[in-house]
């Protein structure tokens, strides 16, 4: 029973790190965040004036 219990405890931790491939953020499109959404290749995640540094902060490609 115990090794049961242990079995799907890894089963479900493993299935957390397990996603969808995203796709990268179009201009003018959400980007960074707590998400960590990346922007498009050749762009880059603009924060809102005032936001730099701030954690989880999200900008627009």
């Amino acid at each position: 029973m115990t090794k049961l219990l242990w079995r799907l405890a890894i089963a479900l931790a493993l299935s957390l790190f397990v996603s969808a491939p995203a796709s990268a953020a179009k201009v003018g499109e959400m980007c960074a965040g707590i998400a960590g959404i990346q922007c498009d290749k050749g762009l880059w995640c603009d924060p809102e004036p005032g936001q730099c540094g701030g954690a989880d902060i999200a900008g627009k490609c």
